[in-house]
This record gives C-alpha cells, structure tokens and sequence, in this order.
C-alpha cells in the first residue's frame, strides 16, 4: 500500500514541476499524442488476446470461476500499471529536460521520480491485488494456490505482448514531428 501511495505522492510532485517553455510544451504535447496513440493500440490487441484467454480459463475443465477472475484482476492491474507508468514518464520528460536547465541534480532527481513512478507501483498493485485476493479467497474458503498463480500469469500477460510490441518497428502516423524538424530534417535544440 505504501507503494501506491509513494506512486500517487511522485505523481502530483512531478506534474507540479516546470514544463519549461511554450515550444518544449508544444513537443512534449505532440510525444503525448503519439504515445496515447500507440498505448491506445497496443492495449486493444492485449484486451483481446485477454479477453479471449479469459474465456477459455472459464471453460477449462479443471478450474474453477475464481481462477479465471484472477488471471483477469492481474490483467487489469499489470495493464494499469503500464499505462500510468508511460504517462508519467512522458511528462516527465519535459520537466526533467526543463530541469537540465537549472542544474544536473535537479534534472536527475526529477528523472528518478519519473522512473520510480513506474517501478513503485508496479510492485505495489502486484503485492496488494496478491494480498487483497488472497484474503477474499480464504473468506470464501476458495482454493487459493491456483488462482493466485492465475493472478500472476494474468498479470504478465499486457508484459509479454507489450515486450513484443517494442521490439517491432512502430509508425504512429497521428504523429508528424516534421513540423518540428524544419527543413533540415532535425529536431531544433531547445
């Protein structure tokens, strides 16, 4: 719990942090836009491919309800930890290069926070939703080995697939950076 706390507190800090000047906002807005573009794709082919080994683990013989509920609880919380941590990251970016122009420390310490961001809650939602479901499951007097095992391959799942996904090649055509390349072909210094 700690963790999601430590998570929320990073969150509001570096979002209240200098997102330098109108052109850096103007960039870091456009980097938003490609990065919303391709989470939005890549989560809709994981919730698919989640979806539909969700319904398989309904019927397969074996098992029962509570084991396909936890494969989706890890899903839904693996994903979300996913989609906060690149978000943050994003933003964080302009802030830690607005932050370079104050002084190295500053920009480090906002870099840290921003990839701490991901790191922290990812652990914590993965703890808590282990410690929430496993106390749900001994009140109900469920067999417990097998859908926390469930909760975990459901929570590597938007991993894998995301893994995949960074290791092809990526065109977001919502995004031009032409705009900002100018002739040259090269983005200006800032």
């Amino acid at each position: 719990m700690l963790a999601v706390v430590y998570g929320l507190v990073t969150h509001s800090r570096i979002l209240s942090g200098d997102p330098g000047n109108e052109r850096m906002q103007e960039i870091a807005h456009a980097i938003q836009q490609g990065t919303s573009a391709y989470l939005a794709r890549q989560y809709r082919i994981i919730g698919i491919i989640g979806f539909v080994l969700f319904v398989i683990t309904i019927f397969l013989p074996g098992l029962e309800f509570s084991t396909a509920i936890g494969f989706l609880v890890g899903a839904v919380l693996s994903g979300a930890c996913g989609f906060i941590g690149m978000n943050v990251s994003v933003r964080a970016n302009v802030r830690t290069a607005q932050a370079a122009s104050n002084s190295m420390q500053s920009a480090l310490d906002v870099a840290f926070r921003g990839g701490a961001i991901t790191g922290m809650p990812v652990a914590g939602l993965g703890l808590l939703g282990v410690a929430v479901f496993y106390l749900v499951l001994t009140y109900f007097d469920l067999s417990c080995s097998r859908v926390i095992i469930s909760l975990i391959v459901g929570g590597l799942v938007p991993c894998l697939f995301g893994a995949m996904a960074w290791r092809r090649p990526v065109v977001l055509q919502e995004l031009s950076f032409s705009r900002f390349a100018g002739s040259s072909g090269k983005l200006p210094v800032l």
